[in-house]
């Protein structure tokens, strides 16, 4: 695989490849709160998006479609980062 994911300070999620072809975004907050997160699956077919809700969805590599989803608990704790994470694969 040959993708980079992104998720700009503005919120959204981009998957790219190295050529920087976009291969699917999601525009503004992902499933409505921003992505605190990201990571690979270790076959690089999904990308694990946890958002600052506390959330967390497993979406397909090549169109963005959810295959998993798991909401935050009410009154869990919330995930507040300053960093984004990105792999190259």
């Amino acid at each position: 695989m040959d993708l980079l994911a992104a998720s700009p300070s503005g919120g959204g999620l981009d998957v790219r490849r190295l050529d920087w072809s976009r291969v699917w975004s999601v525009g503004g907050a992902v499933g409505g709160a921003a992505p605190a997160a990201l990571a690979w699956r270790a076959d690089g077919r999904a990308l694990a998006v946890a958002t600052v809700d506390g959330s967390l969805k497993e979406r397909d590599a090549e169109d963005g479609s959810v295959v998993a989803a798991w909401e935050g608990r009410e009154g869990g704790e919330q995930i507040h980062t300053d960093k984004i994470v990105t792999h190259c694969i």
